[in-house]
């Protein structure tokens, strides 16, 4: 009988699969057992459901120390979260120069200026949920969404502001949007929600 994990398996690499009957301890026993099935599926499991090592078939993962300490410190995250993750990284890098050259143009002070200190201060939140969704942290993405949601508000005066009156800043100000736009957009595509997802359903111990 498939259970939850077969078909997930199945898009695994022969490497991926032999890592995750190799963490025993962190993934699910469905999974383990799903993984073990897919290796027999492809005439890479021996007896006692031993995977095929790659130099022997006498040697098993298992008994690679330094495979398994590598692998529980690993963390894979998905590809497309990711790549959403470095477009954030950039857009703000860049959001933060646009703040700064307004305070620049307008003469304003950083420090006492809400319209300004607000946010740059959302910025540096931004720039640490971003590393946490690097780290595959599932609040941070629905954290960061909302965030920017709220910071994209207020700066909307700004922005039509500078609209009007310098055509660079009004530049960088639609790529920098359009870069975390698109951003999230991949944070809440198909690849990144089943990653999400597979991460609650198998890394959970017992």
């Amino acid at each position: 009988m498939e259970n939850i994990f077969d078909k997930k398996m199945r898009e695994k690499t022969d490497f991926e699969l032999k890592e995750i009957i190799a963490s025993e301890g962190i993934y699910h026993k469905d999974a383990i057992s799903s993984a073990i099935n897919e290796l027999k599926g492809r005439n890479l499991i021996i007896a006692n459901n031993t995977p095929i090592n790659d130099n022997s078939a006498n040697n098993s993962i298992n008994e690679s120390k330094e495979f398994l300490d590598a692998v529980k410190n690993t963390t894979e995250v998905s590809k497309s979260i990711s790549r959403a993750s470095y477009y954030i990284f950039t857009a703000l890098g860049i959001g933060l120069v646009f703040i700064l050259f307004l305070a620049y143009i307008f003469d304003l002070s950083i420090f006492t200026n809400s319209k300004l200190l607000i946010p740059i201060l959302t910025l540096g939140i931004l720039f640490y949920l971003t590393n946490m969704i690097l780290k595959g942290k599932y609040w941070a993405r629905n954290l960061f969404a909302v965030l920017y949601i709220l910071s994209l508000i207020i700066m909307i005066p700004q922005i039509i502001t500078t609209i009007q009156t310098n055509i660079i800043i009004s530049i960088l100000s639609i790529i920098t949007n359009g870069l975390q736009i698109y951003a999230i957009i991949i944070l809440f595509n198909k690849e990144s929600r089943d990653w999400y997802n597979e991460q609650n359903l198998i890394k959970t111990k017992g």
